[in-house]
């Protein structure tokens, strides 16, 4: 929810955001992590959006 707060608050900015999913649970993250620390799958999977 916070990051979605976030992406509201800054429509207006022409900068572009990436957001990094989780395949398995869904953990959303600013950046790659090492590992999703929810259900640990390598950050390698996750998927940029």
């Amino acid at each position: 929810a916070k990051l979605y707060k976030e992406a509201l608050e800054n429509l207006d900015q022409t900068e572009e955001v990436f957001y990094y999913l989780c395949p398995v649970c869904g953990n959303i993250e600013k950046s790659v992590p090492e590992k999703c620390f929810i259900c640990g799958v390598p950050g390698d999977k996750f998927i940029k959006y």
